[in-house]
C-alpha cells in the first residue's frame, strides 16, 4: 500500500504473491509483478490512502481489526518511509539502475518522474502516519499515578508510532 501496486496481495485484486513456511521457520511473502506501483500510469495516485481497497476480509477486519497487528501495519509503513523510501537511499539505487542500463544501449526511460512520486507518495504517507500518531499516555485511573496487588492488569492508552514495548516497575 506504501508502492500503491494495486495488483498485489492486500488490495481488492489480491494476487502476486505466495505465502510460504519452510520447517522451523516463520512464515514468508514473497512478492512479484510489482508493475502497477511507483507512480507508473497504472499506478493509484500518490495521495492514496494507505488503507484504499483492502477487501479481502482476512486483511480488513482480522488483521487491521486487531489493534496490535494494525499497529505493526502502521510500524511497517513508517519503517518504509524512514529509510528506502529516503532521497539519500532512493536516489542513488535508481541512478546506478538507470546509468547501467544507458551503458548496455538499453534505451530507458528517466527515472526523474518515478523519483518525484516517491517522494512526494512518502509525505502523504507520512501526513498519514502523522494523523495517526498519538502522544505516550496511559489512560487507566484517569491518566493518574495508581497501584495495584493484581496478578493480571490491563494497561490502556496511546503512544507514538516508534514505541514497541513499554516497561512497568522496570519489567
Amino acid at each position: 500500500h506504501v508502492a500503491c501496486d494495486w495488483d498485489g496481495y492486500g488490495y481488492a485484486r489480491g494476487k502476486n504473491s505466495y505465502l510460504y513456511k519452510a520447517s522451523g521457520e516463520p512464515w514468508k511473502m514473497l512478492l512479484w509483478d510489482l508493475d502497477f506501483g511507483l507512480g507508473t500510469p497504472d499506478s493509484h495516485p500518490v495521495d492514496t490512502s494507505l488503507f484504499h481497497e483492502i477487501e479481502d476480509p482476512a486483511i480488513s477486519n482480522r488483521f487491521l481489526g486487531t489493534p496490535a497487528f494494525r499497529r505493526a501495519f502502521l510500524q511497517a509503513a513508517k519503517s518504509i518511509v524512514d529509510g528506502p523510501m529516503l532521497f539519500a537511499n532512493v536516489n542513488p539505487v535508481v541512478d546506478e539502475y538507470y546509468a547501467s542500463l544507458q551503458l548496455s544501449g538499453v534505451a530507458a526511460y528517466p527515472p526523474d518522474d518515478m523519483k518525484t512520486w516517491i517522494g512526494l507518495r512518502r509525505n502523504h504517507v507520512l501526513s498519514q502516519l502523522q494523523a495517526l500518531n498519538a502522544p505516550f499516555a496511559i489512560s487507566n485511573n484517569g491518566g493518574n499515578p495508581f497501584s495495584t496487588n493484581a496478578n493480571f492488569f490491563t494497561l490502556t492508552g496511546t503512544a507514538p508510532l516508534d514505541v514497541r514495548a513499554i516497561s512497568v516497575n522496570g519489567v
